[in-house]
């Protein structure tokens, strides 16, 4: 088995869909031009995937909302991708995405060198995918055997790139309000300007990457601070076990966030660091399949103590029939306690806990369909708790 094919989150998460061949327009041929070399294919695929979703709508989204606002419990949500080939070993993809509450965006559009100058380094360059875990090859609904995807790659904090936080007394207010301008440990719903550098040596498999933005806040322009660097490597046992571990750090801060201004003379936003490692894990036993992520990661502040959280998920997916399954996932978010002014101790957000699961019924090669439940409680705050049944139809076309 190859190295691409064995690393799931490099691999074209849509490559399953039946896809068509168009041939690009004018400008994207100048594009291939330009970057490929004699023998180009100046062709693309195009595949497509369409989610419907039903649910109790009277209950409030909390906790799956992302920064746009769009949710994976939104009644639709289309996904376009276009991938093709530029040259010899170098592709290119695309992904456009359109749902209930957000206009048609760009969600990707990166390069790929595979086997650079004969050698098994390979090279994703663009708008990339997530370089942190693996839960990325798993976050399309084709894919995902739940509705939601795990908190920690989601779930927005107290901790506000768009607010004052001056004391910890404001984040013990703030953290009542649910902002989903709130940073989570990782984000899984936007992906990162960037450059990853991957191979593998032996049964290891590893990366190294720079991104514009942070795992906590990805963007796709240039802001005005350092990258943020990741690192992972991961041990290959067989397809039915394996085993990584991720690592990343560097300023998360952009320019025009109002918490800067708390911060002392001569500091800026390159003295502000975000970080975090954890591990990731995938294992099969004949029909059945088990996932599990979990993190420990920093935020540091102008103004505040040194914020620290663990988060992750355990999640399983039982086949029991030719086309059913049975899944489930339980996610968490632990802040730690940080002083306060009275001279005690708190935790810097409320504690979540997200129980998920549901059947899954594949009723042909392209369309899924789930049926599911979703439970999310806020330790130290019971009136915040959400209770989510839907149903939902995956469509690849």
């Amino acid at each position: 088995m190859s190295f691409n094919e064995r690393r799931p989150r490099a691999a074209r998460p849509w490559a399953a869909n039946a896809a068509r061949t168009f041939f690009l327009l004018s400008g994207v041929f100048a594009l291939t031009g330009t970057l490929g070399a004699a023998g180009a294919v100046h062709a693309a695929e195009v595949s497509g995937l369409a989610d419907f979703l039903i649910r109790n709508a009277s209950e409030v989204d909390r906790t799956n909302i992302n920064f746009r606002p769009t949710s994976n419990l939104d009644t639709y949500r289309v996904r376009v991708f276009v991938d093709g080939n530029v040259a010899e070993n170098t592709d290119f993809f695309t992904q456009l995405s359109l749902s209930q509450y957000a206009d048609a965006f760009i969600f990707a559009a990166y390069l790929r060198a595979q086997e650079i100058g004969g050698t098994s380094l390979n090279l994703n360059i663009g708008v990339i995918p997530n370089t942190i875990g693996t839960f990325t090859s798993r976050t399309y609904s084709d894919r995902n055997p739940l509705v939601g995807v795990p908190l920690v790659v989601n779930h927005h904090t107290v901790l506000s790139a768009r607010t004052v936080q001056a004391t910890v007394a404001d984040l013990q207010t703030q953290r009542m309000e649910r902002s989903q301008g709130g940073l989570p440990v990782l984000y899984d719903n936007c992906w990162n300007a960037g450059a990853e550098l991957y191979g593998e040596a032996g049964s290891f498999d590893w990366s190294v990457a720079v991104l514009a933005g942070s795992a906590s806040h990805p963007t796709r322009a240039q802001p005005d601070k350092l990258p943020q660097g990741s690192a992972r490597i991961g041990w290959y046992r067989s397809a039915a076990f394996q085993l990584g571990a991720s690592g990343w750090v560097g300023p998360y801060m952009f320019e025009g966030n109002p918490n800067l201004a708390l911060a002392p003379a001569g500091k800026n936003q390159n003295d502000y660091l975000n970080g975090g490692f954890g591990y990731d894990l995938f294992a099969g036993f004949r029909y059945l399949e088990i996932h599990s992520e979990v993190y420990r990661t920093f935020w540091q502040h102008p103004a505040l103590p040194t914020l620290n959280a663990t988060s992750g998920y355990a999640e399983a997916k039982y086949k029991f029939a030719k086309r059913w399954y049975f899944a489930g996932r339980f996610g968490f978010l632990e802040p730690d306690k940080v002083p306060t002014a009275g001279g005690g101790e708190t935790a810097w957000d409320y504690p979540v806990h997200r129980t998920e699961y549901g059947f899954g019924f594949r009723a042909s090669r392209r369309v899924l369909t789930k049926l599911i439940a979703q439970h999310n409680r806020f330790d130290g705050n019971a009136g915040l708790a959400t209770n989510h049944v839907m149903a939902q139809l995956s469509a690849a076309f």
